[in-house]
């Protein structure tokens, strides 16, 4: 990928440090996790992310289990979420996981609510290297 030269350029991987943390390890039986996902330029030049559900897909499952994704039925303008990243300035995503099961096909969204149990969240991207998986567990 060139090196960018105008803000709006897609900014490379290696210039691109991405984090992503669960605000808690331990949910009551009613508690939403939520996942903050945060990027930040190293390279010299301004440059644009897509931080949206595709691009940075959060995974979640419990077990050899895909329970969730943020990938799946993200269509449209919700689908694309770019930023512009300049030198050292986190910019950040919240994803909320409601505790349903979703579906790559986009079936009923509304089946399926998870269980107690440990479940282990992922970030899928080009650029997640060094984002670590995080393990949370629903009561």
């Amino acid at each position: 990928m060139p090196v960018p030269t105008k803000a709006s350029d897609p900014c490379r991987p290696q210039d691109v440090v991405v984090t992503f943390e669960v605000d808690k390890s331990d949910y009551a039986w009613d508690g939403k996790p939520k996942i903050e996902i945060t990027a930040v330029n190293t390279g010299e030049q301004t440059c644009t992310v897509d931080m949206g559900p595709k691009n940075m897909e959060v995974l979640i499952k419990s077990g050899d289990d895909r329970v969730f994704s943020t990938a799946d039925c993200a269509k449209g303008d919700k689908a694309v979420v770019k930023k512009k990243l300049e030198r050292g300035v986190p910019r950040s995503r919240t994803v909320t996981w409601d505790r349903k099961r979703s579906w790559k096909e986009c079936r009923d969204a509304d089946v399926d609510a998870r269980r107690p149990g440990t479940y282990v969240a992922t970030l899928e991207s080009d650029y997640d290297e060094g984002a670590e998986r995080q393990v949370f567990r629903l009561n």
